[in-house]
């Protein structure tokens, strides 16, 4: 019976984390290369420049921390920031139900916001 290779421990954020860093360090070398006098070095490296960035935007994509459908995305931003402003101005007319701005605030609180690698801190609820 073959000894069964022990399991690897890997922790997801830090490999994430390790693999951007890979990425942007490529490109800061390819970077220095680009003034290069020579021409098909310069070439090769603006090439491999682009490939790798287009290669971190699919990583980044897969692992969700950018959108797949940018420009939906971007409408949810405007949007967003456009009930936020809507809340803004409703909030400061006494005459507008509270039940309607807290309404309003709650349809902008649902909807999620931009992904990140640095973790969300819950909101404090008030007492």
């Amino acid at each position: 019976m073959a000894d069964r290779r022990p399991l690897i421990e890997v922790d997801p954020d830090e490999a994430v984390r390790e693999l951007l860093e890979h990425f942007e360090q490529a490109i800061e070398d390819l970077a220095m290369l680009v003034d290069s006098t020579n021409d098909a070095v310069r070439v090769a490296a603006i090439t491999r420049r682009v490939e790798i960035v287009e290669r971190r935007v699919l990583t980044l994509r897969e692992l969700g921390l950018i959108p797949a459908d940018w420009r939906r995305w971007r409408h949810g931003l405007e949007a967003r920031e456009l009930y936020g402003r809507l809340v803004g101005v409703l909030s400061r007319h006494p005459d507008v139900p509270a039940s309607v701005v807290a309404e309003l605030a709650a349809v902008i609180d649902e909807e999620p916001s931009a992904p990140t690698l640095t973790p969300v801190q819950p909101k404090e609820v008030a007492a």
